[in-house]
């Protein structure tokens, strides 16, 4: 009975030790699946993430030409002020204005920035002015105003005879005007104005 027990022993070890083999190759294997399946899928991700750069390299000369062309049709707008903020374009606008003021040959006497709320995408920036004028000077002021580039409007117009040349009463000069108006360009309006 001794030799029979260390048969059945041996085979039972050894029936053991292939189930433990059997184990491992079918563990060995079924990692080995889920790994090539994994890999599948991050193969298969990465074809598709490399189809959608080839599309969007194909269509980048076409938005780099619509780009540049925007550009230049925004650049190339001469009808509204280029500055991005309020302050710049306030100091623009009134630095502007007194020189068309100078180069008309009227007195500057006050200038002042209006506040202003932006409308349908656009700030207007708005200027009132106070000078004093010939008629002559008063003439080509307003024309210079209306003719330039950014393209400007005059509102609130008042003129009337200086109170100075009515105390002097003299008629060989030129008649002396106090002029007061409102000045408004356009701006595209942006987060920060």
């Amino acid at each position: 009975m001794g030799i029979e027990y260390e048969g059945t022993a041996h085979r039972y070890i050894a029936l053991t030790i292939l189930l433990a083999v059997i184990y491992i190759v079918v563990l060995s294997v079924v990692t080995l699946l889920q790994q090539s399946s994994a890999t599948q899928q991050r193969y298969e991700h990465a074809q598709l993430q490399l189809d959608k750069y080839k599309t969007v390299a194909a269509s980048l000369p076409k938005a780099q030409a619509e780009h540049g062309r925007l550009i230049k049709f925004n650049g190339a707008d001469e009808h509204y002020l280029n500055e991005t903020t309020l302050p710049v374009a306030q100091a623009s606008l009134q630095k502007k204005l007194q020189q068309l003021i100078q180069s008309s040959g009227a007195n500057l006497i006050s200038m002042q920035a209006a506040q202003s709320m932006a409308d349908g995408g656009f700030l207007p920036i708005t200027m009132k002015v106070r000078l004093r004028s010939s008629h002559q000077a008063l003439l080509k002021l307003l024309y210079q105003l209306e003719s330039q580039k950014p393209t400007g409007f005059v509102y609130d117009l008042h003129i009337q005879r200086s109170a100075v040349a009515r105390r002097r009463q003299m008629t060989t000069e030129a008649t002396v005007l106090d002029v007061n108006f409102d000045y408004t360009v356009f701006m595209a309006a942006t987060d920060d104005s």
